[in-house]
């Protein structure tokens, strides 16, 4: 499993021993978080459990 995914990333041209390759911190500022996306779904909770 381990030697597919070795595999996989070097022939998609990633690799892994570059530390340049992964991000040092990954931003959440694109994610709406879960309320955003519970809301989406079923609607706004009930103000006794928001």
């Amino acid at each position: 499993m381990r030697a597919r995914f070795l595999a996989d990333a070097k022939a998609l041209g990633i690799d892994l021993a570059d530390a340049t390759t992964i991000p040092a911190k990954l931003d959440p500022s694109a994610w709406p978080g879960v309320p955003a996306v519970f809301a989406g779904l079923v609607g706004a909770l009930p103000k006794e459990l928001a």
